[in-house]
């Protein structure tokens, strides 16, 4: 059995699966009242649930890859001896170091700005 990309449903059975979350739950009520709306409006159902179905999958397939991508951040902090609250930390204390230069060169702008309008106003 195919999975739609080529890949075998040997290979499905190795990857976790995810459990339904918030978002599949708010996906299913609005995929059931749009059924409802539709069948007012004469829209096919059955191009609307292949739509849904394949909305439903990426939902899954990206709720996958979240969960692999924490997993391979939670691997490489162990890795490095840190936790996520240090690497948090880590990441405040650079940001707050970027945000000072910006704001520094922002404030030299400005300021060379009113020195030539002042330079303008004094011709």
């Amino acid at each position: 059995m195919s999975n739609g990309n080529g890949s075998g449903a040997g290979e499905e059975a190795a990857q976790p699966q995810p459990q339904p979350d918030a978002t599949t739950a708010f996906a299913a009520t609005a995929m059931d009242e749009q059924a409802q709306a539709a069948a007012d409006e004469g829209v096919d159902a059955a191009q609307r649930d292949a739509f849904m179905q394949r909305a439903m999958a990426e939902s899954r397939r990206m709720s996958s890859e979240a969960a692999k991508s924490d997993q391979k951040r939670k691997e490489l902090y162990e890795e490095m001896g840190m936790s996520a609250a240090s690497m948090a930390s880590m990441t405040r204390e650079h940001m707050e170091a970027v945000q000072a230069a910006a704001q520094a060169e922002q404030a030299a702008q400005a300021e060379a700005g009113q020195d030539a309008s002042q330079a303008t106003q004094v011709d």
